[in-house]
């Protein structure tokens, strides 16, 4: 079992902030919509989310991130994660704006400020010795470079590797020589990797080493992002994709992200 050991997990923070407000009319002037401010919620997505879950599986887990320093204390205070920070100079952040309408809430307006793959990658100066797994959640805003890549492999300990591709071409060639990869079934079409590549199927459960991991009923479904997170986080905790497959069941069943 693994609950003896000391996982790194390496990745961007995307701070994901939601404002919520009331509509209120259209201006006389424009159409413009009027609305009037309820709350503010925000979140820390993106790699945070795989170190705040595999936190809540009562792992030793030290997250190597880049974030404001105010936020470094929220991470730690709030989450109970240890925080090695590097800084790029400007946080990744996600706003969005909901406005309310009689029993409905509608997203009105998303605003992405996020780094890319080119800009303002930080120099990692960090001991990895100390370290059992280090597992890299790449979400593509720069933080995760080639020298940091290789040097998570130099440090010979256990190595995991997930990386966002949505809009991007894959980068996974760069992982090939990591011991496990997690990726989705159009994913694992550009890995040549044949061992320990762990192929989640959404509602289908996974794919594991030529062997299938079947999904757990999910009755009623609440929420399914941030699902991906949760079912790495379980894998990384375990090592088995039964318990992974389980986990990422009862978040979407369950979860409310806080």
């Amino acid at each position: 079992m693994r609950e003896s050991l000391k996982y790194l997990v390496v990745g961007d923070t995307i701070i994901d902030e939601d404002v919520y407000c009331k509509a209120a009319g259209l201006s006389l002037e424009s159409p413009t919509l009027k609305t009037t401010y309820n709350m503010r919620k925000v979140n820390y997505g993106g790699a945070a989310n795989v170190a705040r879950h595999l936190h809540n599986f009562n792992r030793d887990v030290t997250f190597l991130t880049s974030i404001g320093s105010h936020n470094v204390v929220i991470l730690e205070d709030k989450y109970g994660i240890k925080v090695e920070n590097f800084y790029q100079g400007r946080p990744n952040t996600k706003t969005r704006y909901w406005v309310t309408h009689g029993d409905a809430t509608y997203k009105y307006l998303q605003i992405n400020r996020v780094n890319d793959e080119e800009s303002l990658a930080p120099v990692v100066d960090i001991d990895l010795s100390v370290y059992d797994i280090i597992a890299i959640a790449d979400y593509r805003c720069g933080f995760v470079t080639d020298s940091l890549v290789k040097q998570c492999l130099d440090a010979g300990k256990i190595t995991y590797a997930s990386s966002q591709v949505s809009s991007h071409p894959s980068n996974y060639y760069r992982y090939e020589d990591f011991d496990y990869i997690v990726c989705n079934e159009r994913e694992s079409k550009t890995i040549t990797k044949k061992d320990n590549v762990c192929i989640t199927k959404g509602s289908d459960g996974c794919i594991m080493n030529n062997m299938d991991y079947d999904p757990y009923k999910v009755e009623n479904p609440v929420n399914i992002i941030g699902a991906g997170d949760c079912f790495y986080a379980a894998l990384l905790a375990t090592g088995d994709p039964d318990f992974a497959n389980m986990k990422a069941a009862e978040y979407v069943e369950s979860e409310v992200y806080e």
